[in-house]
């Protein structure tokens, strides 16, 4: 009896280290993204939310620098939103089924009940024959 209320308690405490808020880096959606300017000349790759990969064509190379500095500056700020897009859409299709949850913390509810009851069925019974 103790055993499964100690089963039971484990439960409620897994459950609680699965909320949002305890959400880490690692546990992050793995979204990958690739954004690019100037006819594809320069390429930008994201991924889990840093810059993985920088392309850039030959052909961007001998833009005047005020130029090229200007088409990085756009691919950075458009790759960092399409990025967060991404995310934030991929986090709202992973985003926790509050309903599935209640029921679930339902359940354990039940079971700690019947665990507490059955425990408390043989400390009375335990009473009862210890008197006899």
């Amino acid at each position: 009896m103790t055993a499964q209320l100690m089963e039971t308690l484990s439960k409620v405490e897994e459950l609680a280290r699965q909320t949002p808020a305890t959400m880490t880096r690692q546990s992050l959606p793995a979204v990958e993204t690739e954004t690019s300017v100037l006819d594809d000349h320069i390429r930008v790759r994201m991924s889990g939310g840093s810059v993985t990969d920088v392309r850039l064509h030959p052909a961007a190379m001998r833009l005047p620098a005020a130029d090229l500095g200007r088409h990085l500056t756009k691919v950075f700020n458009l790759a960092q939103r399409q990025h967060s897009e991404a995310m934030a859409a991929e986090l709202a299709a992973e985003q926790t089924d509050f309903g599935q949850m209640a029921n679930q913390v339902s359940t354990l509810r039940d079971e700690a009940n019947r665990a507490m009851s059955a425990c408390l069925a043989g400390f009375t019974e335990s009473l009862l024959h210890g008197n006899k």
